[in-house]
């Protein structure tokens, strides 16, 4: 009954935001439904092949389609004096008046020389890629769709080189990613938006545009200096004449897993060898004590939690000491499900076009009482007032909600933290699912340890945090070509969010207030964009063109928070703010951001091979003082096709060279705090019922200046052998200097730290490899394959006047260090030992442990065709790169790590010490350094380590002591990322039904994995710190995906 209420909810807010813009759509109807005559046909080769995605348009409009897998099309028009172009990449484009035809077959003539492939670049402009003078990559929305994932930058990963994408495993964790080792902007359809992915559904993405580098979206001014992912949606032209229907339906179950740690079943909880259960907190032997290093399994009698209770003496009898739950981690999750539902119409003619879509994802998590709802409508369209005049809409409107979402982070609000690390398999995890004591329901779990860890399902059913987000964007453009070479584009777009979250702690709970609290916070994002465009374009004679544009944008962001919590409650399981027991905290925040700009863009090019274009903005941004808010920054390219201009073999059919410079400046320290260069007071604290304000102590120098990316980019995009083979190599170089930075000053200045202008100055380059080729292609099979490669690296190019290094990096070394303690170590690299104690020492001076990104990365797909049957394979992984594991580190030091099972285990719960560490003690000398760690003299002697020392003693010390070295982990890893293998239905088959086209797709994700660290998936780490932190185990996905015309 809830889940219907939730429904209805839904339903009328839906209606609610849409009435208007329906009333729109209505009126597309009727331009759809007037009087239009039917156009098909079918494409093929010369050899009689039909041809999937051929271009068919109207001449002198955006109305058109593309042909089916079959190579057949229809289209309906409303006059016959028109003329249908055919176009696609590679062959020659074909021109056919209708007249009075109604069935138009093509056959299509290969052009090796004609390779028009249209970009989607900065603004929404689109180009033909052969002018660019940068990287781009695409990737089509269909691949998207068959094997979901639940955030469609997932679906990104190993497609795109230069971009590397982190998946996380947790429920409702957005992936994260970089290209070129920085966030790119994201956009959709030319304006810059505020989307983390899960309000966009895949179901509306026709392609995504990638933008590689500082020059591909200068245009964008400083929020675009790292580059941009463009996002183009479905529109109605693409469905062809009258009215089409769309049906998806996926479904994937999240069943057994590619990376999950195992525990050791040897010994259960305890310190010492011992344990004895009392009340859990301490009153018993070592039963508060939280450790897994209790007595080995030998079927003794120990009192345990859950042992029958003497009625008379009320002490717990003792049971058999046995391992009861070797597979907690697997026997507390359960089966994940995503289930994924979208149903579009689309429509259009001449005059307009329209397309309604909306779209449900339902994903249940393995963690009991997780799951998250996401809904998504689309209404978008356009109309042709006349030949000179268009106007175009788009809104979206998103709702992700869940009363429960799984906690991350290292304590005990983590059921890893609660499950694996502190739960021995001396319990059974399904006896814990009676999470309440008996008698003192709502007021005390039931557990087995009450001092430091929360029951899992009572965690999971009682610490509920619920997510609640709404999201609204659209758009609304108007484009005027005053002539056939002079046009202008109005455009503004709105994207709106409102999220609300909200905590439910019961009474008992670990880590918390033990009387229970309750939190609730909202956030509200506003973004207005609105921008023009004057574009020119003019064929000046046969060999010279020119293109020109110049425009202006506004971009206005509001952001207001607040929130507020309990301290403990009155009445427990009653979660109000009006319950709380003492004086409610809360907090609020209002922030306003404003940046105008100007630019302009220009392309002259000759023989349509060579195009040499600049482009220039200036911004005036709301961030920096105001002497200093106006910054300009210009770019140029050059493209030249060589092999337009000069004779090249036969089998190098194209051969092109690029290359762009680009300078773009940024104005932000923090994407997240925005008064870093405004001083405003913070909230002190609170004597009584008075409360108190304090001046930060962060001063701005009041000269700040924007920081400043300078890059270089050189590239080549070849094809040989008739196309069959494309190799596209791209190699790039960005300086970075007078970074906006915060340093520490005296106390005596007033201030503890200043913000300015960085002296030094850092160096991002790097390499991507593209080659895409068809080894076989024939009638009935074709096979196509890509690979994607990349490296990139950050330098230290400069340092600050008067240093030698600056956070242990020195000048010209990589910046992407893991700088950690490691151990003391002799010449010859062993590890040196305290002499007394037999415990290994650490190196006073921090060391590199390694480098966080990868040597390189890769990705590779492959797709099989034969008849109606298709096979499509990605593969990904990278190479080199550690990364700092804390599960692996908890595990050790908890004593549930298989590796803690050994004979010394056994002597330490005898008293005896016996464990030797491997390594040398120093005899004599000794080691003089300098301040820097630089060795003077070294007149050390060593022997090998004879100190024998308590087991526990030495995991202690080694894995979880002051030293990060044991813990450091190879990130190298290869997976079978996707495996979809698809029927389309004959149309045979179909022609006595209502259905157009139909197929069936069966779908496998995350299917294998090699890597060199077990128990962890190195994909889902921080991309930034290179840190694992308890990581949730990584997941099969197993499915089918259903897609439908009508």
């Amino acid at each position: 009954m809830g889940e219907l209420f939730t429904i209805r909810s839904l339903i009328h807010k839906l209606k609610r935001h849409v009435s208007v813009l329906v009333c729109f759509y209505l009126g597309w109807m009727n331009v759809v439904s007037a009087q239009t005559t039917a156009i098909s046909g079918n494409v093929t080769l010369s050899d009689g092949q039909s041809v999937p995605g051929v271009s068919v348009t109207v001449e002198g409009t955006t109305f058109g389609t593309i042909t089916d897998a079959n190579g057949n099309y229809k289209l309906s028009l409303n006059s016959t004096d028109a003329s249908l172009i055919f176009s696609f990449i590679g062959y020659q484009t074909e021109r056919v008046e209708v007249k009075n035809q109604s069935v138009i077959d093509i056959v299509l003539v290969e052009d090796v020389k004609e390779l028009q492939e249209i970009v989607v670049t900065a603004l929404g402009v689109k180009r033909d890629k052969k002018a660019l003078g940068y990287a781009t990559q695409e990737v089509d929305g269909q691949s998207l769709v068959k094997a979901r994932e639940p955030n469609v930058m997932s679906s990104l990963t190993g497609k795109v080189a230069g971009l590397v994408v982190n998946n996380q495993t947790d429920l409702f964790s957005s992936p994260q990613f970089q290209l070129r080792g920085e966030t790119p902007l994201i956009v959709v359809d030319g304006l810059p938006n505020d989307t983390d992915f899960w309000d966009i559904s895949p179901d509306d993405i026709e392609k995504i545009t990638v933008l590689k580098g500082t020059t591909a979206s200068a245009l964008y001014g400083s929020i675009g200096k790292d580059g941009a992912i463009m996002i183009t949606t479905k529109k109605g032209s693409s469905n062809g004449g009258g009215t089409q229907v769309k049906f998806n339906s996926s479904t994937m179950f999240q069943e057994g897993f590619i990376a999950i740690p195992e525990v050791q079943s040897t010994y259960g909880a305890g310190f010492g060898g011992q344990y004895a259960f009392v009340d859990g907190k301490g009153g018993g032997i070592q039963d508060g004590a939280g450790w897994i290093w209790g007595p080995k399994f030998e079927g003794q009698l120990i009192p345990q939690f859950d042992s029958p209770v003497d009625p008379v003496t009320g002490e717990r009898t003792p049971t058999p000491w046995t391992a009861r739950g070797k597979d907690n981690l697997n026997n507390f999750l359960r089966t994940g499900l995503i289930s994924t539902n979208n149903i579009s119409v689309s429509g259009g003619n001449e005059l307009g076009d329209f397309r309604v879509s909306a779209s449900h994802q339902y994903q249940r998590g393995m963690v009991p009482n997780t799951d998250l709802n996401n809904s998504t409508f689309t209404l978008s369209g356009g109309y042709n007032f006349s030949k000179k005049l268009r106007a175009d809409a788009s809104f979206t409107y998103n709702k992700q909600y869940t009363d429960n979402f799984p906690a991350l982070g290292y304590g005990p609000q983590n059921y890893i933290y609660n499950v694996l690390l502190w739960l021995g398999t001396d319990v059974d995890v399904n006896s814990l699912r009676d999470y309440w004591i008996e008698g003192q329901e709502g007021l005390q779990q039931n557990h087995y340890n009450l001092r430091w860890y929360n029951n899992p399902f009572f965690q999971a059913f009682e610490n509920e945090r619920g997510y609640y987000k709404d999201v609204n964007y659209g758009q609304f453009s108007m484009n005027y070509d005053f002539t056939d070479d002079l046009s202008l584009m109005v455009r503004s777009g709105v994207n709106w969010s409102n999220l609300n979250r909200t905590e439910n702690t019961p009474y008992s709970f670990v880590g918390t207030n033990l009387n229970g609290e309750f939190s609730l916070s909202n956030e509200t994002r506003f973004r207005i964009v609105s921008d023009f465009l004057l574009n020119y374009s003019k064929e000046l004679s046969q060999d010279w063109a020119v293109r020109a544009s110049i425009g202006g944008s506004n971009n206005f962001t509001t952001l207001r928070s607040s929130s507020v919590e309990t301290d403990g409650l009155n009445v427990p399981d009653l979660y109000n703010i009006s319950n709380s027991r003492g004086p409610v905290r809360g907090s609020n925040q209002e922030v306003q951001t404003k940046l105008n700009s100007l630019y302009f863009t220009s392309e002259v090019s000759f023989l349509n091979a060579v195009f040499l274009g600049f482009t220039g903005r200036n911004d005036w941004s709301s961030f920096l003082p105001p002497d200093n808010n106006s910054f300009f920054y210009p770019s140029a390219s050059l493209g030249l096709v060589v092999s337009d201009l000069v004779a090249v073999p036969d089998a190098i059919p194209y051969l092109k060279f690029r290359t762009s410079w680009a300078q773009v400046r940024s104005d932000r320290l923090s994407d997240t705090d925005f008064f870093v260069t405004t001083p405003t007071y913070n909230e002190g604290t609170t004597f009584g019922s008075t409360g108190s304000v304090v001046f930060p102590g962060v001063k701005a120098n009041p000269s700040l200046k924007p920081d400043l990316t300078s890059t270089l980019e050189i590239g080549t995009d070849i094809r040989f052998l008739k196309n069959r083979i494309g190799l596209d190599v791209t190699h790039y170089r960005s300086l970075d200097e007078d970074l906006l930075t915060q340093r520490t000053v005296a106390n005596s200045s007033g201030f503890s730290s200043i913000i300015e202008n960085a002296e030094e100055k850092y160096l991002r380059r790097g390499w991507e490899v593209v080659l895409n080729a068809t080894p076989v292609k024939s009638d009935a099979f074709e096979w196509n394959t890509t690979i994607n490669w990349s490296r990139h690296r950050r330098i230290l190019e400069e340092l600050p006047s008067g240093e030698t290094e600056l956070n242990g990096v020195k000048k010209g070394e990589r910046t992407d260090i893991y700088l950690g303690d490691a151990f003391l170590r002799s010449p010859g690299g062993a590890i040196i030992y305290d002499e007394d104690s037999g415990l290994p020492l650490t190196d006073p001076f921090r060391q590199i442990l390694g480098h966080i990104s990868p040597d390189w990365n890769y990705g590779i797909t492959n797709s099989f065709k034969y008849k109606n049957f298709s096979l499509d394979v990605s593969v990904d992984g990278r190479h080199g790169g550690v990364f700092w594991s804390q599960t692996i580190r908890k595990m050790l030091w908890g004593g549930t790590h298989p590796a803690t099972v050994n004979e010394f285990r056994d002597m330490d719960i005898q008293g005896v010490a016996s464990y030797v560490g491997d390594g040398v003690i120093v005899t004599e000398g000794e080691l003089i350094t300098d301040a820097d760690g630089n060795v003077i003299s070294d007149t050390r002697s060593f022997a090998p380590n004879t100190t024998e020392s308590f087991y526990f003693d030495w995991v202690n010390r080694f894995y979880h002591g002051p030293t990060e070295e044991p813990n450091i982990q190879d990130q190298s890893f290869i997976k079978l990322r996707e495996v979809v293998f698809t029927y389309q239905l004959p149309k045979q088959l179909l022609k006595r039904t209502f259905i157009e086209n139909a197929s069936i797709s069966f779908v496998g994700r995350n299917l294998l994995m090699k890597s060199n660290v077990d128990f962890l998936d190195p994909e889902s780490i921080n991309i930034n710190t290179g840190e694992e932190l308890l990581q949730t185990p990584s997941p099969r996905s197993f499915g089918v995906n259903l897609n439908m015309t009508f």
